[in-house]
């Protein structure tokens, strides 16, 4: 869900929240790494940042596809997996809008097309595909796909962003639809040996809330969580009970990259060593003093950050600001070259006062 906060997802949605109560795992304390749906999956789905990757940014020299990314559904598709991928606003398309999206089908089945095509005449109801809504529709497609491989191990990455995009006002909308689609795919057996993880990109980024403190921290603590295959959690129970006490830990996108890596490790017999330093498997015990510059959490994402007021006089903040301005300049010079205005500095400084 795109844009989904960890209280309001809660309060909005109480039939999913009963239904996760059972035997999931909330991450209270799952907290972002950057600004926007990239920087949230970009470290899930390929175990680093946007600035760590190959350049692919619209607009820039030398910049490629993102097809050359570590992508996690490639190890997925050496260990045997079949693999699906899609999200449902493709205006906004995580890895299209600002990145050059892909040159190939990245996954084996693939819903950019399909989205692309059903946008394009399906003009006048924004929420629904004919008489089913949008969310809907993706759920029948991960049923269909469950249907499809019934003895094939499979990974499902689907993204609903028209519920929830900049106002989590819409979120009861997808209450009894997710709750629905849950019971269906535990009547049917599909959950019996699935991990499960329903979770939000980010918090709200465009409201007024999130000028207010609550507003910060919610911005930076999206909704995530975990529910394991029964069996699975009858036999490590050692396991579940790291997922209970990580629930109240410092986690963050990095960790989850990491969790997927040891779930192809799982049956080796060496204890699973985490690949970096900044991310833990959340199968095991994430320390509890962890801090956010050891997960690689910067100061201004990190939901520990206490907030204070600053004079703009003093002459620290009077350089960043000139730097902030040429900055700003300059990046206005290189993309509109004909009708950039420069920033005035002065003028800049007198708004931030």
């Amino acid at each position: 869900m795109k844009g989904a906060r960890l209280f309001p997802a809660v309060d909005k949605m109480p039939l999913m929240s009963d239904f996760f109560q059972v035997d999931c795992q909330a991450k209270d304390g799952y907290n972002i790494v950057g600004d926007g749906t990239p920087a949230a999956l970009l470290p899930i789905l390929t175990g680093y940042t946007e600035i760590e990757l190959p350049e692919s940014r619209r607009g820039h020299a030398g910049a490629e596809t993102v097809d050359q990314y570590p992508w996690i559904w490639n190890q997925l598709k050496d260990n045997g997996y079949v693999t699906q991928w899609a999200e449902d606003m493709q205006s906004v398309g995580t890895f299209q809008y600002r990145l050059k999206g892909f040159r190939d089908p990245p996954v084996d089945h693939y819903g950019r097309p399909f989205y692309l095509f059903a946008e394009r005449i399906n003009t006048l109801k924004q929420l629904c595909f004919g008489s089913i809504t949008r969310l809907q529709a993706m759920f029948t497609w991960i049923r269909n796909f469950f249907d499809m491989y019934p003895h094939q191990p499979k990974f499902s990455y689907l993204f609903h962003s028209y519920y929830s995009h900049n106002s989590n006002d819409r979120l009861p909308y997808a209450d009894n639809e997710l709750l629905t689609f849950l019971q269906m795919m535990q009547a049917h057996g599909y959950l019996d040996d699935t991990m499960l993880i329903i979770m939000a990109d980010h918090g709200a980024r465009f409201s007024a809330l999130r000028r207010t403190y609550q507003g910060k921290l919610e911005e930076r603590l999206p909704f995530m969580s975990i529910r394991m295959p029964p069996k699975f959690q009858a036999q490590y129970p050692t396991i579940m009970k790291n997922l209970r006490l990580n629930s109240h830990r410092l986690t963050t996108p990095f960790d989850l990259h990491e969790t997927f890596q040891h779930l192809f490790q799982f049956h080796a017999r060496a204890p699973y060593e985490s690949k970096s330093n900044r991310s833990f498997s959340l199968f095991e015990l994430v320390p509890e003093n962890r801090t956010c510059a050891q997960a690689d959490v910067d100061q201004h994402w990190c939901a520990c950050l206490d907030w204070h007021d600053i004079l703009v006089n003093t002459s620290i903040i009077q350089q960043y600001g000139r730097a902030v301005v040429d900055f700003l300049n300059n990046n206005n010079w290189v993309w509109n070259k004909k009708y950039a205005c420069d920033l005035d500095y002065s003028s800049s400084m007198k708004i931030l006062g």
